[in-house]
């Protein structure tokens, strides 16, 4: 006779342009999202550093084709960073693949940034809960032995 127990995966989903990207919980995790957090910042600032090195925003120049073929590569990789050190390396290749638009990806970006706080708001939440509910049945146990 064997004893089954189920394990589930720490995470969610999320659906990008019908492709499943899972967004992991694991408490090993906690360290890489750090370092990810990090690592985005000063990419975005190195970037940042670079679109206005080039004069990309210097707007008494007229837009000429370099200039806009640099700024849709800068959002390019933008985009394909925040994809990639959040779900993993290649997330953004895959996606870009089926769905060859920078700024459609870019503004669904914003939206997956959104779904992500708004759920892990909402597992904080339940996992509180689930904290109360278990301090309170542990006094009504310890309650109950006193009496």
């Amino acid at each position: 006779m064997s004893i089954e127990i189920e394990l589930k995966k720490s995470g969610f989903p999320i659906n990008v342009g019908g492709h499943e990207l899972w967004f992991d919980l694991r408490a090993e995790s906690i360290e890489d999202y750090v370092r990810i957090e990090e690592k985005t910042r000063k990419r975005l600032l190195e970037i940042q550093k670079e679109i206005v090195d080039k004069s990309l925003l210097d707007e008494s120049k007229d837009i000429d084709l370099e200039r806009f073929s640099g700024a849709l590569e800068l959002t390019k990789e933008t985009t394909k960073l925040n994809y990639d050190l959040t779900f993993g390396e290649g997330t953004f290749d895959k996606l870009y693949s089926d769905f060859p638009d920078v700024q459609a990806l870019a503004d669904a970006w914003i939206k997956v940034q959104a779904c992500i706080e708004l759920k892990l708001e909402e597992i904080e939440k339940e996992r509180k809960k689930a904290s109360a509910d278990k301090v309170q049945e542990f006094k009504k146990k310890l309650e109950e032995k006193n009496k």
